[in-house]
């Protein structure tokens, strides 16, 4: 995942493009968090967090609220750190 995202990126600066927001799109929460603590380690650009799930209501609901749970205490304390 990481090397397309690298493959990607050197299109885009190759293009004179630097206007860039990381989005990773999996329906597992955690596997999304682990991508993007490792995509933070690696680019200096900002993540979309990608909230929302799409499906049956029931299931769409419970991924959306574990994922937004999950990232946000993190998402807090990196803020204050830099505020």
């Amino acid at each position: 995942m990481l090397a397309k995202l690298e493959e990607y990126l050197e299109i885009f600066h190759a293009e004179d493009f630097h206007d860039i927001v990381i989005s990773r799109q999996e329906h597992r929460p955690l596997l999304v968090i682990r991508a993007y603590e490792e995509i933070s380690k690696r680019f200096d650009y900002p993540l979309h967090p990608r909230r929302t799930h799409a499906g049956p209501k029931e299931t769409g609901t419970i991924r959306s609220v574990v994922r937004s749970a999950t990232c946000w205490p993190a998402a807090s304390a990196t803020r204050s750190a830099y505020s």
